[in-house]
């Protein structure tokens, strides 16, 4: 076992930063491909199901507080008590936070 890391070390060394960082993203996008594949393997819409869960969530969550709660959001640059407006406005903290809490579930749970 300690061949396999000296060696990982060694090869490390020779590679250029960029080269280095190209193969940690590379690395990267294949386990997360690899982890997206698996986890939706079985589901009727495979890799497209993470995308429609979002969409569904903002759009009931829209749905509900801008027009049955009538939650009013004026921000500079939108237009004034428009439901486009809350829904970017929430669009924008539920990205992060579903994020979050879908890498803790993820990393303690597994």
């Amino acid at each position: 076992m300690k061949g396999v890391a000296q060696k990982a070390r060694t090869v490390g060394v020779r590679l250029p930063a960029s080269s280095q960082w190209e193969a940690k993203v590379n690395l990267l996008a294949t386990l997360v491909r690899r982890d997206l594949e698996a986890q939706y393997k079985g589901s009727i819409l495979g890799n497209l199901w993470p995308l429609l869960n979002q969409l569904s969530q903002l759009l009931i969550y829209t749905y509900v507080f801008s027009i049955v709660l009538k939650v009013k959001l004026n921000l500079q640059g939108f237009p004034e008590n428009s439901d486009v407006t809350f829904g970017v406005w929430l669009f924008a903290g539920l990205l992060p936070w579903n994020a979050f809490t879908s890498g803790l579930i993820k990393a303690c749970c597994r």
